[in-house]
């Protein structure tokens, strides 16, 4: 398993998609840098600065980003024609499959780390200042939350590339539900509380704005929709003519 992992993690060595994934987790906080600079107005306090910078990448960046991530990762052996090398080998197409899914984890956790780091960073370079440590610790536990509700998600995207064989419809998967994430995201609505794609976002809220979030609804879609959506990926992949 972990050579499998290995070589995913040697094909991407000279692929964009790290770069894209580690650029990714600074590109919002870079844009509101140059709009503050720019503007001449600065953040109210630690919490109005990554309240923007977070809200924007979950509900503008992340749901495209990470689908844009998992179709290349799943869709990378049918445009370069080596499918039928990969999966006419030995190894089970479930350690295959695995070795794929802990790759795109690897990246997403990067762009979180990458997010996470670089805020408080840029946040004390520009205000020589940081927030308490309680919130420090709060801050990064729901942001590990919101990480482990990104990985909940994975199978949809992984699910419509091993089917379309391609990296446009999970693409179009992730413009869909950033669509859809930001429509819920401003509705209180029992329907928009279990609607899994808000799970993320609705974790990264709960920092903020405590007493208006409930995460048990964040928490019955995201492993509802995990093992529903995992059991028909699993199993599409296996019975699929692939080879």
């Amino acid at each position: 398993m972990l050579n499998i992992i290995y070589c995913e993690l040697l094909k991407l060595k000279k692929s964009y998609i790290i770069h894209v994934a580690a650029v990714s987790g600074m590109f919002m906080l870079i844009l509101m840098d140059l709009v503050s600079l720019i503007s001449k107005e600065k953040f109210q306090s630690f919490k109005h600065y990554s309240s923007t910078i977070e809200m924007l990448n979950i509900l503008l960046l992340y749901t495209i980003l990470f689908s844009l991530i998992t179709g290349y990762i799943f869709s990378r052996e049918f445009t370069d024609k080596t499918a039928s090398v990969i999966y006419a080998c030995s190894v089970s197409r479930i350690k295959i499959f695995i070795g794929k899914l802990i790759t795109i984890y690897t990246l997403i956790s990067l762009v979180y780390i990458v997010r996470i780091i670089s805020i408080y960073l840029s946040y004390y370079i520009l205000m020589n200042t940081l927030p308490e440590s309680t919130f420090i610790v709060n801050h990064i536990e729901y942001n590990v939350y919101s990480l482990i509700f990104e990985f909940l998600l994975v199978p949809i995207p992984i699910l419509i590339t091993n089917m379309s064989k391609n990296l446009i419809l999970p693409v179009v998967y992730g413009i869909v539900g950033t669509v859809i994430t930001i429509i819920t995201s401003g509705s209180r609505s029992s329907f928009a509380k279990y609607v899994p794609l808000l799970a993320p976002y609705e974790s990264i809220m709960k920092i903020y704005n405590p007493n208006l979030v409930d995460l048990s609804y964040s928490v019955v879609s995201g492993i509802v929709c995990f093992i529903v959506s995992m059991i028909i990926c699993i199993y599409q992949y296996n019975k699929d003519d692939i080879i």
